[in-house]
């Protein structure tokens, strides 16, 4: 069969499926329904593209026909398709299958793991391979931000259900597939666009939290290394700029001081974290709104110069940073800044760096 012919026909089975819903259950009684996913495998995208719009609109209101996709093996086909190489199309209805999921029982869940939907989810927050620069980036992140939208959603969603596996474990997964990076330049666009709706925010905020919280004890240092890289911290830091709301501020900066609560911060330490932290002590002088913050990144420095092998090496770093001046000014003004800028004061005389 030409391929003009199977386009040609799926676009009928849609126009039929939208105005007479009925259709869908006699096509599937007659046709079945191993027939579709036999089709996304083909080798055309415009196949592709039509068979997943016929896939959606079956699947619409009619979990029964979702799960039973999803018995026959149409999850990792389904979640191939989401790689940042397909036309924006095919991603978009992609998309749209994985929020239909979302609503699918437990076991159905647990399927789409196991059937390398963790993968699926970062491929789709994902921006396409030949941009590049921040500019060119967020041109095409305001035509295809429903692909990055509906990934950390469905993350969100996954990380709220009781799963078989454990939300910890599942975070783990998403670091292994490198989520970190891709995740951290959709957070930054996101808050960059004033569009962007502040529930939409609240569980950006929350998938970070979680994120960090679960992977930065207990596990190997792989895991850490992956969330703790130089372009992810620098937008860990651009995002808190962003970042309006002094309680959004310091629940991101939060997600930083766990990264920094680990025996093993020689990725953390190299990636800039330190002169990033004096330039929010630098931004928060004189605001009693931001008092929180403050506290956080003192305490994020304080890791860093106390736990590290090559503590003496980031105390140079941090004082011609301008450390000091801050330390000075905590321990003077007193309060419960003095309880951290003391010891760090202390512990920079030990650590050979002139206090001055």
């Amino acid at each position: 069969v030409e391929i003009s012919a199977i386009v040609q026909a799926c676009r009928k089975l849609v126009e039929l499926f939208k105005s007479t819903p009925t259709a869908k259950d006699h096509f599937i009684r007659r046709h079945g329904i191993f027939c579709t996913v036999e089709l996304l495998e083909e080798p055309s995208s415009d196949v592709v593209l039509s068979m997943l719009q016929v896939v959606n609109q079956i699947t619409a209101e009619n979990t029964a026909v979702l799960e039973s996709l999803c018995y026959i093996g149409a999850l990792p086909i389904i979640g191939r398709l989401a790689r940042c190489e397909q036309p924006p199309a095919v991603r978009a209805e992609v998309c749209s299958f994985v929020a239909r999921l979302m609503k699918c029982p437990v076991n159905i869940l647990d399927m789409f793991i196991l059937s390398n939907g963790i993968r699926a989810l970062v491929d789709l927050l994902r921006l396409p391979p030949t941009v590049h620069g921040l500019e060119s980036q967020q041109h095409v992140f305001d035509q295809c931000k429903g692909c990055p939208q509906a990934a950390v959603e469905a993350i969100h969603a996954l990380l709220g259900h009781k799963l078989r596996v454990h939300p910890s474990d599942l975070c783990v997964l998403l670091v292994v597939n490198h989520v970190g990076e891709p995740l951290s330049l959709a957070t930054y666009l996101f808050l960059s666009d004033q569009r962007t709706s502040r529930p939409f925010i609240d569980i950006l905020l929350r998938v970070w939290t979680l994120l960090t919280s679960c992977t930065t004890s207990g596990h190997s240092a792989d895991v850490r290394t992956r969330l703790s890289t130089a372009a992810v911290v620098r937008r860990l830091f651009d995002c808190v700029r962003q970042l309006s709301v002094p309680q959004d501020k310091a629940g991101l900066l939060n997600c930083v001081l766990g990264l920094t609560q680990s025996a093993d911060l020689g990725n953390i330490s190299n990636a800039g974290c330190i002169k990033e932290l004096i330039n929010v002590l630098d931004n928060v002088l004189g605001s009693t709104d931001l008092a929180e913050v403050e506290d956080i990144a003192l305490t994020c420095l304080s890791n860093l110069t106390k736990f590290h092998s090559s503590s003496s090496v980031n105390w140079e770093e941090a004082a011609s940073a301008g450390l000091v001046r801050h330390l000075k000014r905590l321990v003077e003004q007193g309060g419960r800044g003095t309880a951290v800028a003391m010891p760090m004061l202390c512990g920079m005389i030990c650590g050979g760096t002139p206090a001055t």
